[in-house]
């Protein structure tokens, strides 16, 4: 699988930009090809994603949550996408300003792996 890694400045506390993360439902307002995120529990959620016109639905598990840190998820078959985000103070002189690192793993519908 390929690995997709981005990082961002954003200027707003590191708890604003967690929670952001943090619910997975709000993720079709800013991640393309994301249809819906349902949680289903604490730790499960039910992903629906349109990708090259093909519609695709597959369940992960939160597997760290570390608050105003770090949140990583994994798909249950290991065949759809995972990924991790990382908050952190980003060493800037405004005390707003932090750091989200991103890290996203992800196939082709054809299951030819992508970058």
């Amino acid at each position: 699988m390929a690995t997709v890694e981005e990082a961002i400045d954003v200027h707003v506390p590191v708890s604003a930009a967690y929670d952001r993360w943090a619910h997975f439902e709000s993720f079709p307002l800013f991640m393309e090809g994301i249809v819906e995120v349902r949680k289903l529990d604490e730790t499960f959620l039910h992903w629906v994603a349109e990708v090259g016109g093909r519609r695709r639905e597959w369940d992960t598990e939160i597997i760290l949550q570390v608050p105003d840190r770090v949140i990583e998820w994994r798909s249950i078959d290991g065949s759809e996408p995972s990924g991790e985000v990382r908050t952190r103070a980003c060493g800037c002189t405004s005390s707003t300003s932090r750091e989200v690192q991103t890290r996203h793993s992800q196939r082709r519908p054809d299951s030819t792996t992508v970058r």
